[in-house]
């Protein structure tokens, strides 16, 4: 038994005493029990639905509650967490579960008697508290990548004859994008803006033009000259 609680004992002790009359006093002595109780663990971090459990010692009947604000966004549970009870000498708080939290809570517990008296034998009210800090990790809500549609070009194959023009066009991939011809001595990009590019044949062969978008996915058309 630890020095407090043989200390709350004995004032609640002479406190029946003062009640049953079995005592005169002009007021009980309720000193040693004022003392603030003492909630294990005092601070924790959580993650958005972790539990923690806490205990508390120092006092008699125990009342908790949870004070404090927090952020939460998509909850499936109350802002502010849940307690497993609101009595007791421990309670299980579990945090709230939602797609981003942050903040923090104070979960506290109170001890209260209620003074009693008139004449000669009375008792006064005491009330004793302990808290514990609950803080929250942060957590971002992180988007999800805008899905990316593959590349096609068109045309894909075509033939020229030399000195001759084409342009291609590309669809989806990411812009910006980058043109380029396999054999710069049978034909060149002769202008190139964003997803289209016109190309010329120079002479006879079978050249390739190459589309490549800033993810580094590419597509290419075969462009037979004759």
């Amino acid at each position: 038994m630890t020095k407090k609680t043989k200390n709350a004992l004995l004032a609640g002790f002479v406190c029946i005493l003062c009640a049953t009359g079995a005592l005169v006093w002009t007021g009980c002595d309720t000193a040693s029990a004022t003392e603030d109780l003492v909630v294990e663990p005092s601070s924790v971090t959580l993650d958005a639905g972790q539990s923690q459990l806490f205990k508390v010692s120092g006092g008699y009947h125990y009342d908790w509650a949870l004070e404090g604000s927090s952020s939460v966004s998509g909850v499936t549970s109350s802002a502010q967490g849940s307690l497993s009870s609101l009595t007791g000498s421990e309670v299980r708080y579990t945090a709230p579960s939602g797609a981003a939290l942050s903040g923090s809570v104070k979960l506290r517990v109170t001890s209260t008697i209620e003074g009693s008296g008139g004449g000669t034998t009375n008792s006064a009210a005491y009330s004793v508290s302990g808290s514990a800090q609950i803080t929250f990790k942060s957590t971002a809500v992180v988007a999800a990548p805008a899905a990316v549609t593959p590349m096609s070009i068109a045309p894909f194959i075509t033939t020229l004859a030399p000195s001759s023009n084409s342009t291609f066009t590309v669809t989806g991939g990411t812009a910006p994008y980058t043109w380029a011809v396999n054999s710069g001595s049978l034909g060149s990009v002769i202008d190139a803006s964003g997803a289209s590019a016109t190309y010329k044949a120079n002479v006879i062969g079978t050249n390739t033009l190459t589309c490549t978008d800033a993810l580094s996915a590419s597509i290419s058309a075969t462009i037979y000259q004759h």
